[in-house]
């Protein structure tokens, strides 16, 4: 049996619409990859799908279709890595329930802030006392207006230092106190405010100032850790 000729126009004609019809296949595999890997759906079925269609299509010519399979496996394999990238990138429930029980560890971040401002806030009272020894010569007890300083007064309160220094007509405005609602600083004059100590309570424990600071009761005060003190 012959078998039946083709003429050339024909042939051409087909390869060409062959051709035309692999590009448009291509081009709807590529936009079809791009979308299920946006939205992350894994729509296998529709995959396969359409691999199926596009052979079926293809089986009356080999050579297009070892190229399309050739591509369609290399597509898939492409697809199949961006799919698993994605899904690696979602958070895991073991992520969510670590982020879940670290979230208390602000705390002691926050119990950082207030030590660090604790002892600034002492550093700055040493200033505004020395500021009041310039003007009488003795650590406050109770305020005194200048120049006339007056005769020392002992008065070892955090609210007695404070009025000392805020009234004393030595352009103090305003003095510091505890960063926690209901706790206050102690200051304790020594005799005839020839000196005096300042303290406030730290929260962490281990806070390298604290080996920095005197320590048992000093005049009075007491000085043991977590009470950060200084002395003068």
């Amino acid at each position: 049996m012959l078998a039946k000729s083709v003429h050339p126009r024909q042939a051409r004609a087909a390869n060409q619409a062959r051709l035309r019809f692999l590009i448009k296949t291509l081009r709807k595999f590529y936009f079809f990859s791009i979308s299920v890997h946006k939205c992350n759906c894994g729509n296998i079925e529709s995959l396969i799908l359409l691999i199926y269609m596009t052979t079926k299509q293809l089986l009356s010519d080999r050579k297009i279709l070892l190229i399309m399979a050739a591509v369609l496996f290399f597509g898939g394999v492409v697809f199949f890595l961006h799919h698993t990238q994605a899904n690696s990138d979602l958070p895991t429930g073991n992520n969510t329930v670590v982020a879940t029980s670290a979230s208390p560890v602000s705390a002691p971040t926050d119990a950082a802030s207030r030590d660090a401002k604790r002892i600034s806030d002492l550093k700055q009272v040493q200033s505004e006392l020395e500021i009041y020894f310039d003007q009488c010569g003795f650590y406050p007890g109770v305020a005194h207006a200048t120049p006339d300083c007056g005769k020392f007064v002992a008065n070892n309160t955090w609210a007695g230092v404070s009025a000392a220094l805020i009234g004393s007509n030595i352009h103090i405005t305003s003095v510091p106190n505890d960063p926690t609602i209901g706790l206050n600083y102690i200051y304790v004059a020594m005799h005839q405010g020839i000196g005096y100590v300042l303290g406030a309570a730290l929260e962490d424990t281990t806070n390298p100032a604290l080996t920095q600071s005197v320590h048992g009761i000093v005049n009075g005060a007491n000085c043991d850790s977590p009470m950060y003190c200084v002395q003068l």
